[in-house]
């Protein structure tokens, strides 16, 4: 393997600690030696690196890339993501996940490529566990790294099906059933347990089994990432409460597993919709006050002020399993119709803040990219039946994208929290919307770390390396050390910015000059290369 040499690179080593100018060589998938004076090696490719930051590959902290690695056109789903310089994917969030399905099972491919089905149409499901995907991937070849949690919302589904479940689906027996999968996931390598409490078929997760999954993740010493069941404030105070409804959901689900020793991340903490955002101090102020008092609690955020998800998250929590009743039931359909549009107000989160990302079936195609509102106008229906159309139509696997998730400004505080990390939590899906997360959202935090903040470059570059590999227990990555694998990016600390928008989702990133995986050489001057240098970690 051809060994590098990166010259008089401004070195940002992953720890936070200060920058310093030197010289990186590689040898093999390993860096051999770290310099603050020059290095002289005369088998190695010399990189001038003068004026250029060299740090850790990127870690993307909250990631679905585990549905693409075994597709047959890897570029497609990779490249955007290598181009940002991301070299590295934690997998298995949501709840969702590739494998860790009851051998055997039937709804396994349901339940892995949901929404994903036609861009995962090639991929043949042969596997059930981690280690079986994991092999399979490692012999096809793999253009970045990828680590994984493993999911529940995958397990269950594997034992139930995709369905939309009731609260009293889950028997004891079935429950047994998840955690012994959970379990083996964990001593195959998983590195903690994804809740996923906003979808199928985890959303009507209790309390109890949520406590119990805590208590496994706490047992291997492993994390436990939820998303919430909820992120909106739904009104300035919850009436019955005088509290906001996001923040007294958190406030019970930090009670309910305070005291099982578990390390808790929350997954992409946003706040959903305009009447949420006076919740955002409340919600910090939560946060802190349980890390004080000994919850081990981080959470991570992506940089773009919107995000994707299935379209069940608009409608009214329940909904879905009523949908039959409200056929012959009119007062129930109205009932329900009354909360949808009460829902808007009470979020601020309007149809004409909500468009068709994937369509998921050919009859909905040609509304691809159009909001909700101009939607339902142009099919001559109300939006609450236009919602439940697509829902129906597409057995809720349509996805959306929507906004607003943060105002500029609570991106720009929240950044800079200590407890945070940085993400994409978005994928490719090929003849669809893109998320522009998926082309622009780590050069965007650089990009807005040096414009709109105070912030170091070593700590924003800190906070989607070293500080997500100690996390997620990622061993001998995220730092710039001898002996630890050579994932290195390469960049212009005054010039790197993101391009893609949300008019223009697919803009390449400006300044990501070259990146490494495994001391290969995959990205040079924006150029991806077909070098597929990546492992399971």
């Amino acid at each position: 393997m051809k060994r590098y040499l990166l010259k008089n690179g401004m070195i940002i080593d992953g720890s936070g600690a200060d920058r310093f100018v030197g010289d990186v060589l590689t040898n093999g998938n390993r860096i051999e030696k770290i310099s603050r004076t020059p290095i002289e090696c005369p088998d190695a490719e010399v990189i001038d690196c003068g004026g250029l930051a060299v740090a850790p590959g990127f870690i993307d902290g909250h990631s679905h890339q585990d549905h693409f690695f075994a597709a047959e056109d890897l570029h497609t789903f990779f490249d955007p993501f290598l181009e940002q310089g991301i070299t590295t994917f934690v997998c298995g969030n949501c709840g969702f996940g590739m494998a860790g399905f009851k051998k055997g099972s039937p709804y396994k491919e349901a339940i892995a490529k949901g929404f994903l089905a036609s861009a995962l149409a090639d991929v043949d499901m042969t596997w059930d566990t981690w280690p079986e995907y994991m092999r399979l991937i490692e012999e096809k070849g793999m253009l970045a790294n990828m680590a994984t949690l493993a999911a529940h919302g995958a397990a269950l589904g594997s034992i139930l099906g995709p369905t939309t479940l009731g609260a009293d689906a889950v028997t004891p027996e079935i429950e047994k059933e998840v955690l012994d999968i959970l379990e083996e996931g964990l001593n195959d390598g998983c590195k903690g347990i994804s809740l996923g409490l906003a979808y199928r078929p985890g959303n009507f997760t209790t309390k109890e089994q949520i406590r119990h999954i805590a208590q496994l993740a706490a047992k291997y010493d492993k994390m436990l990432t939820v998303h919430r069941e909820v992120e909106t404030a739904l009104s300035a105070y919850y009436s019955d409460f005088n509290e906001y409804h996001n923040v007294r959901w958190l406030r019970e689900f930090f009670d309910n597993i305070k005291d099982t020793g578990v390390k808790l991340h929350i997954s992409h903490l946003l706040f959903a919709g305009r009447t949420t955002f006076p919740s955002y101090d409340a919600i910090h102020q939560l946060i802190d006050d349980y890390a004080a008092n000994g919850l081990d609690v981080t959470f991570d955020m992506y940089s773009y002020e919107y995000g994707a998800s299935e379209v069940a998250i608009i409608l009214p929590a329940g909904l879905p399993l009523e949908m039959e009743a409200m056929k012959t039931d009119k007062a129930l359909y109205e009932q329900r119709k009354a909360e949808f549009e009460r829902s808007a107000e009470l979020t601020g989160i309007y149809n004409s803040d909500v468009f068709l990302s994937n369509p998921y079936v050919d009859e909905l195609r040609p509304y691809m990219g159009m909001f909700l509102d101009e939607m339902a106008a142009a099919r001559g229906m109300s939006p609450f039946d236009n919602a439940i159309d697509i829902f129906k139509r597409t057995d809720g696997h349509a996805t959306v994208m929507l906004s607003p998730y943060y105002t500029p400004e609570m991106t720009i505080d929240q950044m800079q929290d200590p407890k945070v990390n940085y993400q994409t939590d978005a994928w490719i899906d090929p003849g669809c919307a893109q998320n522009p997360a998926a082309y622009g959202s780590f050069p965007r935090f650089l990009r807005l770390g040096r414009e709109k903040t105070d912030m170091r470059l070593e700590d924003v570059v800190h906070k989607m390396t070293g500080k997500t590999a100690r996390r997620f227990d990622l061993r001998h990555r995220g730092f710039l050390k001898n002996g630890y694998y050579a994932d290195i990016t390469v960049f212009d600390p005054e010039n790197v910015r993101e391009t893609a928008t949300a008019k223009d989702p697919s803009g390449k990133p400006e300044g990501i000059k070259k990146v490494f995986v495994n001391g290969q050489l995959v990205v040079d001057e924006g150029k991806v290369k077909d070098v597929k240098a990546g492992m399971t970690i």
